[in-house]
């Protein structure tokens, strides 16, 4: 079993964080329309505001990655922590 250098280690996470990322920002999308149930457009436009700016996170991590030689062809998705949704 070989090692992982640094940069593919980053290029995993890059990749990670980008998918996770997007995921949570479904999940705000999903509960800002909840939110609309209870009436307040403000909470609901903080929401979406967060969602945009995950957008934007997202597009300088992606930058970053790409800078780095892009996505790993052979990486699994396997990493050594869990993730709970609600």
């Amino acid at each position: 079993m070989s090692s992982i250098t640094d940069h593919e280690k980053m290029r995993i996470l890059l990749s990670h964080w980008v998918n996770h990322n997007g995921e949570h920002a479904q999940e705000y999308k999903e509960w800002a329309e909840r939110a609309e149930n209870f009436g307040s457009k403000e909470a609901v436009s903080k929401i979406n505001a967060a969602v945009e700016e995950m957008s934007a996170v997202n597009n300088h991590l992606l930058d970053a990655l790409k800078l780095l030689g892009g996505p790993l062809k052979h990486h699994h998705g396997d990493h050594d922590h869990s993730h709970h949704h609600h």
